[in-house]
């Protein structure tokens, strides 16, 4: 039996949730302008899941211009669900 990949709950593969949020993250640093866009579809792909909640203050952060600060937060979120979801 081939083991299904890690999934959120909205049944989004968790590797591609963390490849997202590492070009997202790469766009923050940068102070990329993209960062906003990637976010929101980011955000409209994890609608109705945990990660979608944990976002929130990203995205406050994000609109208020703080990229750094949403950077530092999202690096910590990204910490979180790689211990949650992806074996070592």
């Amino acid at each position: 039996d081939d083991v299904p990949p890690a999934t959120l709950e909205a049944e989004v593969p968790i590797a591609s949730v963390l490849e997202r949020l590492s070009v997202l993250q790469r766009e923050l640093e940068d102070y990329d302008a993209e960062a906003e866009e990637t976010l929101t579809a980011l955000r409209a792909e994890l609608a109705g899941s945990a990660i979608f909640r944990e976002l929130e203050p990203v995205v406050s952060l994000v609109a208020a211009y703080e990229l750094e600060s949403a950077a530092e937060q999202l690096r910590q979120i990204t910490l979180q669900l790689e211990e949650k979801f992806v074996e070592r």
